[in-house]
């Protein structure tokens, strides 16, 4: 048999002029020089390995391994170097690369290093391309004209996530970023491009990246009271990851809202691992295409004496930096192939520079990359690829869809479905919280408004102004009802009459308080006068939408916060529109001084019917010891002082109100009352007349009546000095006067917790807080009470008062809040053991002895010259028996005021009793 061997080698023999004609067709002969500029230290292998990448893949295009009709003819080669991130050091390396013949440059992988680079290769018209950086600065063609990217930047990452935004239908978010330059960008961009999508963007707030708890819980103040429930975060994950302990116990991050954020492939699990539920997660994907499997075999597989780094994993971002070879190289082929006249060699020297078209000679659709099936840049030479989202599921995150940039298209993955917060699988309502509605004339400047009608507007959430109201309400703001029906509380319900049910009801509550002004010791009255005022201060400091705001808004003695209690429908005081709540709103606590004067009348009128009418003086006989003609107008005088303080704030807060307008559409409109116009209506021009009326009482007249009387009394003038017993006694001596300064301290405090009410949160605490701190400091130096406990019990309500403007969103929800109101409560003990001790039956029955000894003249109306003639007509000096009953009543109004201070007003009494002629007898002691 024949050997074949011969034979097949003699016809490969013939074959080789045919294989070297080939390849000699394909001879790369013209050089064409790369650059490859490497600013990243961190990781340190990082340079060198992408270097060796972009060498390997030359490689293959130079052995036609990769492409053949890349470039055909073209030797390239790369041009390594490393550079500083300082601009001398960027300007150099440049310089030398440009020199040196570089047709493009790739790199440098830092922000800061590829702007400066950028300006100076624009001079030279030389392509820059990078892989790495995200800076959305760089997307500007005007500055950076020659600047192209295959990682998508920061703008890109932003919409994404706004574009999910708009896929699930909802138009209405809130911001929180970071304040470094990252989210600071960010949050710009996301302003710029909700803008333009018709997205409203509610709020906005930032926060440092090494999260400042002050800061942060003011942020969520800022958040949670916009009323939004689709909230982005925008920062990185490590940022994240600390962040979301401060919104869940903010009561923003739960079954309510959802939250958004976009953070890199290799972070996913990081920011999903600790969040809750629900949250989205959205990273750029790196899609794994045939090329990259060649590639990532092929460089695996190379030689490791060349390629030593080639047996290393795959570095982050290393394959874009890849893939901007290939979009300069492709740009440069295309271009070469769009006019017969352009050359390779005169590409190579630089001669076609001026026909680049930024971006459009290096975008190309049609060509497949290793990050991307379609390598398309948008008209800022960025790179439009695509996105992942995902949802955070028992510490994992599980993807459910793809967006696509490149075509603005979504994909859902298969058997995937979005899991909200709760285990909801319905996509949530954008909507804000109930009562709470928005002008929605334009979307760059939102208006949001709050309703004071309760859940009669948008008991859904957010909705526009112009919605219909819920029930039965209407007007603006769904603050009025229609004909037949009124507002007691916040719904509207039939009322056609007086309801006598409830009138006689609030005449017993004023009378119960007139009452109780009266019993109670002086001592116990002034103490519970600064426990109201602390309860309704704070009632004014707390978020409205606290649980336990609506309780201690009752203290402000509005019906309509009492009403607001009830779950009946049918509440019914009199049929009247909002203009006449507002009025009753002023006549309920005026009623309290109307009905304690009555009561002191009706005493009066008992006493000087005593002496002719024996009904009268066997009641008279019968009244409490306190009640009697020489106790009475001091003790009155006490009650009145508690009932004016205790109203003090609330007519203060309403009258201020009136002058709160807020412009709703073409109009203004008062803030707490909407359906009364604001200036241009009678009824507005009415309450401003009865509110500036009550201010300046209030304010003005209050306190400087109440200084004149004192200063009066302290220069000997013939003011009794029992009748202002409570304004001096609750005081040490040398600071008689600090009754008007404690007067303008909850003046002062009033105003600064109304004004600021409807200003940015950290803006109201932070001047609510320095009210207090102002007036704390003094107080705590002077000690102008007349007791330590006194002064122990006003520094610790001042304190807890300065704790609830930094805690001040929601009661329930923090342990701070709920002690600090407590904590003054708990020392309401010590008065009420005070006022039990002196209303024992022991001491009850030592005042009726007491009492008894008493000569009946002094019980009675009788003047002081007629006791006298009747006891000692011969001796101008009263007699034992008198002193001892002086005394006696003495000591008895003494325990009565309830002070330790009295004792220099025993000795006013003894002195003006002996002075000769002086006509005054024991009731004016």
């Amino acid at each position: 048999m024949l050997d074949r061997r011969p034979t097949w080698m003699f016809m490969l023999f013939l074959l080789l002029p045919l294989q070297i004609k080939v390849v000699a067709g394909t001879q790369r002969t013209t050089p064409l020089v790369v650059g490859f500029l490497c600013a990243i230290s961190d990781p340190p292998l990082w340079c060198p390995t992408v270097a060796e990448m972009l060498s390997f893949r030359i490689e293959q295009i130079n052995n036609n391994t990769f492409d053949p009709n890349l470039l055909p003819g073209a030797q390239v080669s790369l041009l390594y170097d490393t550079v500083n991130p300082v601009p001398s050091s960027v300007v150099q390396r440049v310089y030398q690369m440009i020199a040196s013949g570089a047709t493009a440059i790739i790199g440098p992988g830092v922000s800061s290093v590829a702007t400066t680079a950028s300006i100076i290769m624009q001079g030279y018209t030389i392509p820059q391309c990078d892989g790495v950086t995200t800076l959305a600065d760089l997307s500007n063609k005007v500055s950076y004209f020659n600047f192209l990217r295959t990682v998508q930047p920061d703008n890109h990452r932003v919409a994404s996530l706004l574009e999910f935004v708009k896929w699930k239908s909802w138009r209405m978010i809130a911001i929180l970023a970071t304040n470094d330059a990252l989210g600071t960008q960010l949050l710009d961009n996301a302003l710029q491009q909700a803008a333009t999508s018709n997205i409203i963007v509610l709020a906005s707030a930032q926060i440092s990246p090494q999260v400042n708890t002050g800061e942060i819980e003011n942020a969520v103040i800022t958040l949670k009271t916009c009323g939004a429930a689709i909230f982005l975060f925008l920062g990185t994950a490590d940022v994240w990851v600390k962040t979301q302990g401060y919104l869940s116990n903010g009561g923003i991050y739960g079954p309510d809202y959802v939250w958004m954020l976009e953070v890199d492939q290799n972070q996913t699990q990081l920011a999903s691992a600790s969040a809750l539920d629900g949250t989205i997660i959205s990273t750029p994907l790196e899609q794994i295409e045939p090329y990259t499997l060649n590639f990532t075999s092929a460089w695996g597989a190379s030689n490791i004496t060349r390629y030593p780094y080639s047996r290393l994993p795959l570095l982050s971002d290393s394959l874009y930096t890849l893939d901007c070879l290939s979009v300069l190289l492709y740009g440069f082929n295309q271009l070469l192939q769009s006019n017969t006249s352009y050359s390779l060699a005169n590409l190579a020297a630089g001669n076609l520079r001026g026909s680049y078209q930024f971006p459009a000679t290096f975008s190309n659709p049609n060509i497949s990359l290793q990050t991307s099936p379609q390598m398309l840049l948008d008209s800022n030479g960025d790179l439009m690829g695509a996105y992942q989202f995902y949802y955070s599921r028992l510490g994992s995150a599980i993807p459910f869809a793809v967006y696509y940039s490149s075509n603005n298209t979504w994909s859902n993955i298969s058997g995937a479905t979005l899991v909200y917060a709760g285990g909801s699988t319905v996509d949530p309502p954008d909507t804000l919280k109930t009562g709470t509605a928005m002008s929605l004339t334009s979307v760059n400047n939102i208006n949001l408004y709050y309703c004071t009608s309760g859940t009669n507007c948008c008991s859904s959430g957010g909705c526009p102004l112009e919605t219909q109201c819920d029930g039965d309400s209407n007007g603006i703001l769904c603050d009025g009802c229609p004909s037949g029906m009124s507002m007691w509380g916040y719904t509207c319900s039939v009322c056609n009459s007086v309801s006598g049910g409830l009138m006689f009801l609030i005449l017993i509550v004023g009378i119960g308080v007139s009452i109780l002004s009266i019993i109670l010791p002086g001592a116990s009255s002034v103490f519970l006068q600064e426990m109201l005022f602390f309860y309704q201060l704070a009632g004014l400091i707390l978020d409205p939408q606290a649980e336990i705001w609506k309780y201690l808004s009752l203290l402000r003695i509005q019906l309509s916060n009492l009403m607001s209690l009830s779950t009946s429908t049918s509440l019914c005081l009199f049929p009247t529109q909002t203009y006449g709540r507002v009025l009753f709103n002023f006549v309920w606590p005026a009623t309290f001084l109307i009905e304690l004067l009555l009561i002191y009348l009706a005493i009066r009128m008992i006493h000087k019917l005593a002496a002719t009418n024996a009904m009268a003086e066997w009641i008279q006989r019968r009244l409490p010891t306190y009640l009697q003609p020489n106790m009475m107008r001091s003790v009155f005088m006490k009650s009145l002082i508690t009932i004016t303080l205790l109203i003090h704030l609330p007519v203060v807060d309403l009258s201020l109100a009136l002058f709160d307008c807020e412009r709703i559409g073409s109009q203004s409109y008062l803030r707490a009352h909407p359906s009364i116009q604001c200036f241009n209506s009678q009824q507005h021009i009415i309450l401003m007349v009865i509110g500036t009326i009550v201010l300046v009482g209030c304010i003005i007249v209050f306190p400087i009546l109440t200084a004149w009387l004192l200063w009066k009394r302290n220069h000997g003038d013939k003011l009794d000095d029992h009748d202002l017993a409570a304004l001096v006694t609750p005081f040490k001596r040398r600071y008689y006067y600090y009754y008007v300064v404690d007067v303008m301290e909850r003046t002062l405090l009033i105003i600064l917790t109304v004004a600021y009410g409807s200003t940015d949160a950290s803006v109201y605490a932070t001047g609510v807080f320095v009210g207090l701190w102002v007036i704390a400091v003094p107080h705590g130096i002077v000690r102008p009470h007349s007791t330590v406990f006194e002064n122990v019990t006003k520094s610790a309500r001042l304190l807890c008062l300065m704790g609830l403007c930094q805690h001040r969103t929601s009661s329930n929800e923090y342990w701070t809040t709920g002690i600090l109101l407590v904590l003054p409560a708990l020392l309401v003990v010590w008065p009420i053991y005070q006022g039990c001790r002196y209303v024992s039956t022991e001491g009850v029955q030592q005042i009726r002895k007491r009492m008894n000894s008493v000569p009946k003249g002094v019980l009675t109306n009788q003047s002081p010259n007629e006791s006298q003639s009747q006891n000692s007509s011969s001796s101008p000096s009263p007699s034992p028996s008198q002193n001892q009953s002086r005394k006696s009543v003495s000591k008895v109004e003494e325990m009565r005021l309830g002070y330790k201070t009295t004792t220099r007003l025993r000795e006013s009494s003894v002195s003006r009793t002996t002075t000769s002629g002086s006509g005054h007898g024991i009731d004016q002691c």
